[in-house]
């Protein structure tokens, strides 16, 4: 199984689908659309479910900001659709608790101390799921616990969560659907996009956020965007290819190194056994073709997708994604200047998960690894079967993680704060080790339930960790020096370690010596002379 589907495999998707219960509704007015009814909880989180931000008017093609309105209140005290995809049922539940929707899902959530406030500091959330899976309406990314805390502590903000296209709905490219869109005149500048939708719909939420968050008592010139895994990869992106959109960012274990970025040819032969698979005439023009597949049931072709090895990634269509924008992200060039702090950071044992997934603590998985996923540049320099599973973590995320936070800081343009995330998480030890027999470690993800505060499945240890995370992440939401409250930024060289010997502590990063020196040396090289290619 290839490394990026089995993160699409281990999605917190398989956890329970989030359930927010309120004591009582609020009422806000939404100029242009109407009245939201939303709920409020016994904590006094104000939260707004399921609000649209854009309609997806056909498949493959640029959703449109949402223009709606509606007479009386709009109930959002319930999620909203969620975007198709297969969903996982490693670990025992496979529904995020609403229904799913082609042409509804691009909805997201607020969270708000007090619609009345002015001006609090944002923050918008990003999930992850290697592309493939995730919505606003699972479990660990209900930010209920978060208002409440963060109000305690002197440092309210108001949070947002998105929805976003996901797999060959948000991510399908090849030559059949970039000449529909070329030929369409009806689009315009980045419109053009090809194989690049769910990134675009993120662009939406975020343009939403800076037109509307004023009502719900947050700054539309002070947000922060944050994620994790695909979500910290989405961010990287945005960071390259707009403008504006954010002050600051937080990559949780993700950069663009994490994933490949694919061209768009790549996704020609998929779109082909998908004509082939559906009898579709292979003799008909481009737009024929598109519309063909367009008539397909969504669920039937997601399933059909993935059976025929569908891999969703972004896409280097030179529009959205253009030039060398690897290269030109290693060596600090294109960036948005408007962005004026980032935090990023890793979890201790990210490899371990895939390891275990893939089949590659045995010779054969690992082989089979090695040649699908390691660039052949590199696969003649090295015998890397001797290297040791740990390649995994360090070649997708402890390697380039560790590099761009140099870079930043060396750069002086972001001011950057590194961490290890380093606090074993039991629940997510007990949920892993019973779907899939991993051993104990601090697994990619053993962030998301600290992140979100999530404290009735965190020890009391691991609650104290995810305060002193969520207080780390607010101040950093408020524009503050963190170095001013124990964190120095990188340009000293000191990492910011979560648990487990304590809540958080700062040191020397030394895990350059084994991990990351061997990235930066020897894959750094090789991807900047082939860095398109997988």
């Amino acid at each position: 199984m290839a490394l990026y589907t089995t993160i699409a495999a281990i999605s917190l998707f398989a956890l329970p689908a989030a359930s927010v219960n309120f004591t009582t509704t609020t009422t806000l007015n939404l100029p242009g659309h109407g009245v939201l009814r939303g709920g409020v909880t016994s904590k006094g989180a104000q939260c707004f479910l399921g609000i649209p931000f854009a309609d997806v008017t056909k498949r493959w093609y640029p959703a449109s900001p949402y223009n709606g309105t509606w007479e009386g209140e709009r109930d959002s005290t319930r999620y909203g659709p969620y975007c198709p995809q297969v969903l996982s049922t490693i670990l025992g539940v496979d529904s995020p608790g609403a229904v799913a929707s082609e042409h509804d899902c691009l909805n997201l959530n607020v969270y708000t101390p007090d619609t009345n406030s002015t001006k609090l500091p944002v923050m918008v959330w990003i999930y992850g799921g290697a592309f493939t899976q995730g919505a606003n309406s699972i479990y660990p990314y209900d930010a209920e616990n978060v208002i409440p805390y963060t109000k305690n502590i002197s440092h309210p903000v108001v949070i947002v969560t998105i929805n976003y296209r996901l797999d060959v709905l948000g991510f399908l490219a090849g030559n059949d659907i970039a000449a529909v869109i070329a030929n369409d005149t009806s689009l315009k500048g980045k419109d053009k996009a090809v194989g690049n939708w769910g990134l675009m719909d993120q662009k939406l939420g975020l343009e939403w956020v800076k037109k509307n968050i004023q009502h719900f008592g947050g700054d539309p010139e002070n947000i922060t965007v944050y994620g994790e895994s695909a979500g910290a990869i989405a961010i990287h992106y945005h960071m390259l290819i707009n403008r504006g959109l954010f002050k600051r960012a937080i990559l949780q274990s993700g950069t663009i190194n994490t994933l490949p970025l694919a061209p768009v040819a790549n996704d020609q032969p998929l779109f082909d056994k998908l004509l082939e698979k559906y009898g579709i005439d292979k003799n008909l023009d481009s737009q024929g073709k598109v519309d063909a597949l367009r008539q397909i049931n969504y669920t039937t072709l997601i399933s059909d997708a993935n059976a025929l090895g569908a891999v969703t990634l972004p896409h280097q269509d030179n529009v959205l994604i253009y030039g060398d924008i690897i290269k030109q992200a290693l060596e600090f060039e294109g960036y948005d200047e408007s962005v004026e702090a980032v935090i990023i950071g890793d979890c201790k044992d990210e490899g371990t998960l895939f390891s275990g997934l893939n089949n590659l603590t045995k010779p054969e998985g690992y082989k089979d690894f090695v040649e699908t996923q390691i660039p052949k540049k590199l696969r003649q320099e090295f015998e890397w079967i001797a290297l040791g599973t740990s390649i995994n973590g360090d070649f997708m995320f402890h390697g380039p993680i560790h590099e761009y936070a140099k870079s930043w800081a060396a750069q002086g343009k972001y001011k950057t704060w590194y961490y290890h995330f380093n606090q074993p998480v039991e629940t997510l030890i007990r949920i892993l080790a019973n779907g899939t027999g991993l051993p104990p470690a601090v697994h990619h993800g053993s962030d998301l339930f600290p992140t979100f505060l999530h404290t009735d499945v965190l020890t009391p240890h691991e609650t104290l960790v995810a305060q002193k995370l969520v207080e780390y992440w607010a101040r950093f939401a408020y524009g503050e020096d963190l170095s001013q409250n124990g964190w120095s930024s990188f340009d000293t060289g000191k990492v910011l370690i979560f648990g487990p010997d304590s809540t958080s502590h700062e040191t020397v990063d030394n895990r350059t010596a084994a991990q990351v020196d061997f990235y930066s040396k020897y894959v750094k090289t090789v991807l900047l002379s082939n860095s398109t290619s997988i």
